[in-house]
């Protein structure tokens, strides 16, 4: 992968306001516009979910 970043999407599910709850996904895309697309899709689910920007792995 060309990019020095990648954007790891974390999908956590149904929040019932009382605890954390943990994230019952967590993958990473190369591009914000396919994290944003992803979290999207989660929340009209009904799901919480959120991405964030990391370094990029070497995948040699």
């Amino acid at each position: 992968m060309s990019s020095k970043t990648e954007f790891e999407v974390s999908i956590v599910g149904q929040d019932d306001g009382l605890c954390a709850t943990r994230a019952a996904a967590s993958y990473r895309v190369d591009t914000e516009q396919k994290a944003r697309a992803e979290v999207n899709a989660a929340r009209a689910a009904g799901l919480s979910a959120y991405y964030e920007e990391v370094p990029a792995c070497d995948r040699n």
